[in-house]
């Protein structure tokens, strides 16, 4: 019987070799140190290493300065009994210095396991990481322009609001909308339509007085936050500047373009929102529009 014992476990240790081996995800042991004490070649491939470069060394040397403290944190905890198990999202740097994301799964071993303490199971998932922070950007930001979109325009600006509480100047928004942009644009197409926006935005950011910000809505129109507004006076002359950049001449296509804008400008009296603001000023690009831009 225990020939048969012994047998029996001579194969689940050959299985569990060979899956450890071939697993797709990389599969580390640790002792108490936090150092790796095996690791399989799934791990080498994440972190481009062979095994001598990391068996014998802690894991602390290969992962981010920023998750560092938080997973020594946890894996004390796991060390003591306060949790069966735990997993992050962590940053690892490779051999090379890149770095790479990984879902990691850290349990204890038994008892009898010798000097090893924990394994852990490391996913990369760089890939799924980048596509996501891609996602966030395009959220963020405006592809084309490069400019920030609805979302920080709202957040910055309701900063803004709450910030001039307790000053005696003023916050000021300026909607703007470029005129005949879709004649532009079906007539010169829409590639030349967006090189013009992407111009136009160059322009208005380079026009902008500091600590002012400007944002794309979408289409041809750009909201600009003004900030230390003392009065209306403060805020047209801040207006004109963004304007009289605009209205350089531009080449496409052969074409000579004189680009221009209409522009609504509203103060905050301190009471609304930023979605209240931008709605105003919008309402007053729209009359500016009617009343001859």
């Amino acid at each position: 019987m225990r020939g048969n014992e012994g047998k029996a476990v001579t194969g689940d240790t050959a299985i569990l070799d060979a899956v450890r081996e071939h697993a797709p995800i990389g599969i580390a042991t640790l002792d108490t140190d936090g150092r790796y004490l095996d690791v399989n070649p799934a791990f080498c491939r994440i972190l481009s290493a062979v095994p001598h470069q990391l068996v014998g060394r802690r894991f602390g040397e290969f992962t981010h300065p920023d998750d560092l403290p938080r997973d020594a944190a946890m894996l004390a905890e796991l060390a003591v009994g306060d949790m069966p198990e735990y997993q992050v999202h962590k940053r690892y740097l490779d051999t090379g210095g890149e770095t790479v994301w990984a879902r990691v799964t850290v349990s204890p071993l038994r008892e009898d396991a010798g000097d090893a303490k924990f394994v852990a199971q490391i996913e990369d998932i760089t890939a799924l990481r980048r596509t996501k922070d891609l996602l966030e950007k395009r959220d963020l930001f405006d592809p084309l322009t490069g400019l920030p979109s609805r979302i920080p325009l709202v957040e910055s600006l309701n900063r803004a609001i709450a910030d001039h509480h307790s000053r005696r100047d003023n916050v000021a928004v300026a909607f703007l909308d470029v005129d005949e942009f879709n004649v532009i644009n079906d007539s010169l197409g829409h590639e030349h339509g967006d090189t013009l926006l992407a111009v136009l935005a160059q322009r208005l950011q380079h026009a902008l007085r500091p600590g002012d910000l400007v944002a794309r809505l979408g289409g041809d129109e750009f909201v600009i936050v003004l900030n230390k507004i003392r009065n209306k006076k403060t805020a047209t002359s801040a207006v004109s500047a963004l304007t009289e950049a605009i209205q350089t001449p531009i080449t496409m296509a052969g074409h000579t373009l004189v680009p221009s804008a209409s522009v609504g400008v509203v103060l905050s009296t301190g009471k609304e929102t930023a979605d209240q603001l931008i709605r105003d000023a919008d309402t007053a690009m729209f009359s500016a529009k009617e009343s001859g831009r």
